[in-house]
């Protein structure tokens, strides 16, 4: 693949859309197959010291590495993102000119108590997604079937 300069002005908008296809074509053969392996480390998360794990541990190392590329996927996704429109809110502007003769902006909204909703689940959604990114980068070298 080769970049062009339009491709990285904004190299995560160009990369999100190919990280999430990939993700969620990994998890849909991972799924479909129950061929690949998953980390080590799902053990250790289990609870699965030395010994050999139990089915019912494995199964749950299992479900646990789904989960884990299931917030992969989460972060990646344009949808998860809280949409205004969905809340019940609106931005006023007015303006009005200062003595010195500049423009003075006044932007408000028209219910609070939405809005503080809003931004409320936009910061959760937002650390959802810093928590998808930091497991894709510690279980890059883990996404083989």
């Amino acid at each position: 693949m080769i970049f062009k300069y339009k491709d990285v002005i904004s190299l995560d908008e160009t990369l999100s859309p190919i990280i999430l296809a990939g993700l969620k074509k990994f998890k849909e053969e991972l799924i479909e197959c129950k061929c690949g392996s998953y980390p080590a480390k799902m053990y250790e998360l289990v609870g699965v010291g030395d010994m050999e794990p139990t089915i019912g541990q494995d199964e749950m190392a299992w479900q646990m590495w789904l989960e884990v590329l299931g917030k992969m996927i989460y972060a990646f996704d344009p949808d998860e993102q809280p949409n205004m429109d969905f809340y019940d809110f609106d931005f006023v502007m007015d303006s009005f000119p200062t003595e010195e003769g500049f423009t003075r902006m006044s932007i408000d909204v028209t219910n609070q108590a939405e809005y503080d909703r809003f931004r409320e689940d936009e910061n959760d959604w937002y650390e959802k997604c810093k928590e998808g990114r930091m497991l894709l980068s510690e279980y890059f070298d883990s996404l083989w079937l």
